[in-house]
């Protein structure tokens, strides 16, 4: 593949543009390179911006975002969440989803309150930077499949992360849908995904041993303008950065689930009862 960094960051702007035919948007933004190459790539495209974080107070999220959003110079609203606020969404989101393991309702819970902030703000349209893991070998399990298997057992669990991708994707869009707002995911468009997935898997970790991973990703975020201290940061997945996972522990002893697998045992006491 030739030239793949200016490849990749011309089918970024394509697929948010598309994506985003809007004049303003919001960002689900917890301050990764993500979602900062989101708003970025976004303000060059002339939208008008605002950043959206949710979290408890003193979490990773929560104090990161605002350190980064001050770096991009961009509008950020943040929500810092009280312990009933998780319960309420707990309770709205297991109403109208179904989800078969804590981090489907975590993600889920997330999303809920992402939304319901934004229209609370009267921001109706929200881009999430969602699949860019899945893509370029984010998370921590890539070097163990390279370890296994090689760039062939990497690209079959890059294919099984894209398809759980989707359907957290699915369940976020249905939780949008019931709040009024429209929520996006250009980087699930499956123009990007194929183009994503021809980019060799050596352009995207350089082996077992690499802690960093999404190599090409990171490099474009600074070419179009991502601090390196943002491109270059390890960051907590989005439930454990924002507190959702630690406090909906909490609740789940609340409720009666306590020890190890209290999370397990809320999953399928909600979805035993729920009618969705």
């Amino acid at each position: 593949m030739e030239h793949p960094e200016e490849l990749l960051k011309k089918r970024i702007f394509r697929t948010v543009s598309r994506c985003c035919p809007y004049e303003e948007a919001g960002i689900a933004f917890s301050g990764g390179v993500d979602s900062s190459l989101l708003a970025l790539t976004c303000v060059e495209l002339n939208k008008d911006v605002t950043l959206i974080t949710v979290g408890f107070p003193e979490s990773p999220d929560v104090k990161w975002s605002k350190i980064a959003s001050s770096r991009l110079n961009l509008k950020h609203l943040v929500k810092e969440l009280s312990l009933n606020d998780l319960e309420n969404a707990l309770k709205y989101v297991s109403s109208i989803v179904k989800f078969t393991n804590p981090i489907e309702l975590e993600l889920s819970i997330a999303f809920y309150l992402i939304c319901d902030f934004a229209k609370e703000k009267g921001i109706n349209i929200i881009l999430s930077a969602q699949g860019a893991d899945e893509l370029f070998c984010g998370y921590d399990k890539y070097r163990s499949a390279m370890e296994r298997g090689g760039k062939e057992e990497v690209t079959k669990l890059i294919h099984e992360c894209l398809n759980q991708a989707f359907r957290d994707r699915d369940r976020a869009n249905t939780i949008a849908r019931h709040l009024g707002i429209k929520l996006a995911h250009p980087f699930l468009e499956q123009d990007f995904i194929e183009f994503c997935l021809s980019i060799p898997v050596e352009l995207k970790m350089s082996g077992p041993d690499d802690q960093l991973r999404k190599r090409i990703w990171r490099n474009v975020a600074i070419e179009i303008g991502v601090p390196e201290e943002i491109a270059l940061k390890h960051k907590k997945a989005l439930q454990y950065g924002s507190g959702i996972h630690k406090n909906l522990v909490k609740i789940a002893r609340k409720w009666g689930f306590s020890g190890k697998g209290c999370l397990t045992r809320l999953v399928s006491y909600l979805m035993k009862r729920a009618n969705v």
